[in-house]
């Protein structure tokens, strides 16, 4: 155990979603981690992402973004602050045209009562 320290991890072995315009994106092997210590959080995402076959190279920085073709888009490594601590979402799909989005793999870690600095 490490007081004062939180990790959360959440994975997908591996999802088709097919999208018009665009074709079937494939997402394999994605782990979100969040990790969360007292004054620091940190957070990453590994994947395998193919786009109507073809393989794509993801950025692995926060909130890296991937356009699809038709206007749609994935965000990969998608990272927000909460209170204590870091949410991480390893893909967030955005469909073309405002029609929904899909979201893969969401870790949320937080530590409270942290001695003062």
């Amino acid at each position: 155990l490490d007081p004062g320290a939180a990790t959360a991890t959440s994975s997908v072995e591996k999802v088709t979603i097919g999208l018009p315009g665009v074709g079937l994106v494939g997402i394999s092997g994605l782990t979100a981690t969040a990790r969360s210590r007292c004054g620091a959080a940190t957070g990453t995402t590994t994947l395998a992402l193919t786009v109507g076959g073809a393989r794509v190279t993801v950025p692995t920085g926060p909130n890296s973004v991937v356009n699809l073709p038709a206007g749609g888009r994935i965000v990969v490594n998608e990272q927000r602050p909460v209170d204590g601590g870091i949410e991480v979402i390893g893909a967030h799909v955005v469909l073309p045209g405002g029609l929904g989005d899909v979201v893969l793999a969401s870790s949320t870690s937080a530590v409270h009562n942290c001695p003062p600095a």
